[in-house]
């Protein structure tokens, strides 16, 4: 090569440097950091569709819902409360500041769901609640709350892990 001349890139490694680091994947390709921040986000929209519909059906009085809560022994009171958080869970895993938060909150409405089915119901009853836990659990790790891992880390604006 000639001192005139100037290194020839290839295209991968032109492009590899104008993706953010977040969109890196491990072979310097971001096409799988994308793959799985999309998948993140369709979980968390799922979770969000779920706990809407659950929320709406307690709050709503729908009778599969009276008679789960019934059969459980807990009251209307209880039902009507169970349903005002879901409906705000679900709200705050659209709200990206809130998204680890409300994730937790209702990571602790699952496991009193897995609670109450394992104790009144056949074991399998409680797999389902423990499937949303598990997805929960994943938002939170993916969007971890940077106030608790790194005070500083709030106002340096973390994002996503990935």
């Amino acid at each position: 090569m000639s001192p005139t001349q100037e290194p020839v890139s290839s295209p991968e490694s032109v492009s590899d440097r104008t993706r953010r680091p977040s969109e890196r994947g491990p072979e310097g390709s971001g096409r799988r950091a994308r793959t799985e921040t999309t998948a993140w986000r369709w979980t968390r929209y799922g979770l969000v569709g779920l706990f809407l519909f659950a929320g709406g059906g307690k709050l709503l009085g729908l009778e599969a819902m009276r008679q789960t809560f019934e059969h459980f022994g807990y009251g209307e009171g209880f039902r009507l409360l169970i349903g005002l958080l879901e409906l705000a869970g679900a709200g705050g895993l659209l709200i990206p500041g809130l998204v680890p938060f409300a994730a937790l909150g209702l990571s602790g409405i699952m496991i009193g769901a897995i609670g109450s089915h394992l104790i009144h119901d056949p074991v399998y009853m409680a797999l389902p609640a423990l499937v949303v836990l598990l997805g929960l659990l994943g938002v939170v790790w993916r969007r971890p709350p940077a106030s608790l891992l790194d005070p500083e880390a709030e106002e340096a604006g973390v994002e996503d892990r990935g």
